[in-house]
């Protein structure tokens, strides 16, 4: 609740808000609805980006980071319909489990998948109010490398 209360200040006085990763466009409806939607309001979130061809690929570098975000009950990930089902997932069989998540809990929570997943985050975020989009291409230097042909790729589109 003390989340909801510091969007809900900012809607009245600041001139926008910063959200971390994890916050796909289901928490950025959430976070304008408690900020009261003020016009204007400069919406900035950090996404996670990884990219392959093979979905299942692109999901395994980064489920310990997402599992430990899902187990600290981050606002970003409580206010997902499917938390429940995701939080029962780690508990039960660890972030490894993430792998089999569906395609579509993905693209809520980052750039994660195919290219056309990670555009498809990245279009849901700009419809859902949010103006500036950080990518985060993850901790290792040279996978991070690798995907930056995906994150020019993305901000030229």
């Amino acid at each position: 609740m003390q989340r909801a209360r510091s969007i809900a200040l900012a809607g009245r006085v600041a001139d926008g808000i910063i959200l971390v990763e994890g916050a796909g466009p289901t928490y950025v409806d959430w976070a304008l609805g408690h900020a009261g939607r003020p016009d204007p309001f400069h919406v900035v979130t950090f996404t996670m980006l990884s990219v392959d061809a093979d979905r299942r690929q692109a999901y395994r570098p980064i489920t310990e980071f997402v599992g430990a975000l899902i187990a600290e009950r981050r606002p970003a990930f409580t206010v997902l319909p499917f938390f429940d089902e995701i939080a029962g997932r780690v508990a039960e069989h660890g972030h490894e489990s993430l792998v089999e998540m569906p395609a579509d809990y993905w693209r809520e929570i980052g750039a994660i998948g195919t290219f056309d997943d990670a555009l498809a985050h990245v279009t849901s975020l700009e419809r859902a109010g949010v103006e500036s989009i950080a990518i985060l291409p993850g901790p290792e230097l040279d996978e991070a490398r690798q995907l930056l042909t995906h994150v020019a790729a993305l901000a030229q589109r």
